[in-house]
């Protein structure tokens, strides 16, 4: 049962970096972000911290996700499923637009490259120990913000779209599963659901990792910090204002990438970030890869296959 909602990514920002850079507020446009940055690293700054080093190679690719939500996933909500039967394309405008856009961030100096050998943790200790202003992250990290002395200086808010309008990439999933073929299913269902209902179990997952619980009538405990608050106020109010959209490459079921594309695009993601590709030649190679994968997966509906899977 999917009970457990993430944002990935919202941007967490250091508000004292901000108020030194003299930026007055969370960005409301891509302009306004693209304007803020400058402010940030002109007074010596980094703007984003990244990472994606060795097994955490995800750590690279959230910015890309964010824009893809922006200036993809709000125009077509159903973009993946189209993209199954070649309607849509990676290198058609709107995703290489997405894409030229996380190249140009790179370009400007907006994006520390120098972070990308960082793994996970050595990423998060990056931005908690001031190496940068902005570190797009998914909400689980609100609660290793909360345990940090930094926690009051952190600020949250949703990666901006050009018009100003919500897009915040979402994904709801998690819970138990019960197998078909177990002995006693109607048992296993009975207490799968009453453990998944359980609010000390709720609690609990909320606690630890920063979980937004997709359950109706469900209340935070009251002592979460002011980190994991305000990321659940972001949440709040983008389904307020219907603005959440589909986590590119978080996706599961219909709207997921073809097995093995999320690995081939974590990669793709590092080589935007190290400047050895750009965004043509990644859209291109991702078209041909989601080809290839296709086809091994379905050689008799597709042109004949040739060796190994890719």
């Amino acid at each position: 049962m999917p009970y457990n909602t993430r944002l990935t990514p919202l941007v967490y920002y250091s508000k004292d970096k901000f108020k030194k850079a003299g930026v007055a507020a969370p960005p409301k446009t891509y302009q306004e972000l693209l304007d803020d940055s400058a402010k940030l690293k002109k007074v010596g700054s980094n703007p984003f911290v990244v990472g994606g080093g060795g097994k955490d190679a995800f750590a690279a690719s959230f910015l890309w996700t964010a824009l893809v939500g922006t200036d993809v996933y709000k125009k077509m909500p159903d973009w993946m499923v189209q993209r199954r039967p070649d309607e849509a394309k990676f290198a058609d405008a709107d995703f290489k637009g997405a894409t030229d856009k996380f190249v140009r961030l790179v370009k400007m100096g907006y994006v520390d490259k120098a972070g990308l050998p960082r793994d996970y943790a050595a990423t998060e200790r990056a931005f908690l120990g001031g190496k940068g202003a902005m570190y797009p992250m998914g909400t689980w990290f609100a609660t290793a913000a909360d345990k940090n002395a930094m926690k009051d200086d952190i600020g949250v808010f949703p990666f901006p779209t050009d018009d100003g309008s919500p897009a915040v990439p979402s994904y709801t999933g998690g819970g138990m599963s019960v197998n078909a073929k177990s002995q006693h299913v109607a048992l296993a269902k009975k207490f799968a659901l009453a453990f998944q209902r359980d609010r000390r179990n709720l609690d609990a997952v909320v606690k630890s990792d920063g979980a937004i619980i997709a359950m109706k009538g469900y209340m935070p405990p009251a002592d979460m910090g002011p980190v994991y608050t305000a990321t659940a106020k972001v949440y709040d109010g983008a389904v307020k204002d219907k603005g959440i959209v589909n986590a590119f490459l978080v996706e599961t079921g219909d709207d997921s990438p073809l097995p093995g594309m999320v690995e081939k695009s974590y990669a793709f993601a590092r080589d935007l970030i190290a400047g050895r590709k750009n965004a043509d030649q990644v859209t291109q190679a991702l078209d041909e890869d989601w080809g290839k994968a296709k086809c091994w997966r379905s050689p008799k509906r597709g042109r004949p296959c040739a060796g190994p899977p890719p």
